[in-house]
């Protein structure tokens, strides 16, 4: 019932990351999730947080093949001759 309640409210911030934020968010205790309805700052608060969490979890891996990549790039490269 609650997440019916969040979800819509949710979908307005970030419409493509709605049902996995709704998901986190209903891991917190019931009556926090009753605050945060009845309080909209304290639900953006939460739900920007989430957004952010899953925004590092979907570009760490990316970060991870650059950092290999770079360092490949730096070992292989040649010398130049003074």
């Amino acid at each position: 019932m609650l997440g019916e309640r969040l979800f819509p409210l949710i979908q307005r911030m970030f419409p493509d990351l709605a049902g996995k934020i709704t998901g986190m968010l209903l891991e917190i205790d019931n009556a926090e999730l009753v605050h945060m309805l009845e309080d909209q700052n304290s639900l953006k608060g939460k739900v920007d947080t989430r957004e952010m969490r899953i925004n590092i979890y979907l570009i760490f891996p990316i970060l991870i093949q650059f950092s290999r990549l770079r360092k490949q790039l730096l070992c292989c490269r040649p010398t130049r001759a003074r």
